[in-house]
């Protein structure tokens, strides 16, 4: 296979106008799946969480009904799941601070066996202040139970 030659040359005022055309219709074509996107999440009435803690594959979390996914319950929530999965007895999984723990022994990301259900999920947000001077702070996290 013989390799091509590539060479750098000045775009003619056509050419250029036409590249810009096409970059414009790729991002309103973007802006319109993510318009697409956001409709349907929106309209889904009542959302159907299923939860995986795969240790080949990690923590996801998605609505079975439409594309909602963990970052439409709060944005880079993964380190806000907390919850408790009993896999079989004596073995509990437990998603804490962005890791999965394992009988309450942290794993560091390697563990033997996963789950997978339905899940219910809802988002804790505190808002406090430790002192006077520095006005509020928020916690949040996200509670997900399995059904």
């Amino acid at each position: 296979m013989k390799a091509e030659k590539w060479t750098w040359r000045i775009l003619s005022e056509e050419e250029a106008e036409q590249a810009e055309q096409d970059r414009r219709r790729w991002e309103l074509e973007g802006l319109e799946g993510r318009a697409w996107r956001s409709l349907f999440v929106s309209r889904c009435l009542e959302h159907d969480w299923h939860l995986t803690i795969d240790p080949d594959d990690g923590v996801y979390l998605k609505c079975r009904k439409c594309p909602a996914w963990l970052d439409d319950v709060y944005p880079d929530g993964a380190d806000l799941l907390t919850g408790d999965f009993e896999v079989y007895s004596g073995y509990v999984l437990s998603l804490h601070t962005g890791g999965v723990k394992v009988n309450g022994q942290e794993t560091y990301g390697v563990f033997t066996y996963g789950w997978r259900g339905p899940v219910t999920v809802e988002l804790h947000v505190e808002k406090y202040t430790s002192m006077d001077w520095i006005g509020y702070e928020y916690d949040a996290w996200i509670e997900v139970e399995p059904r």
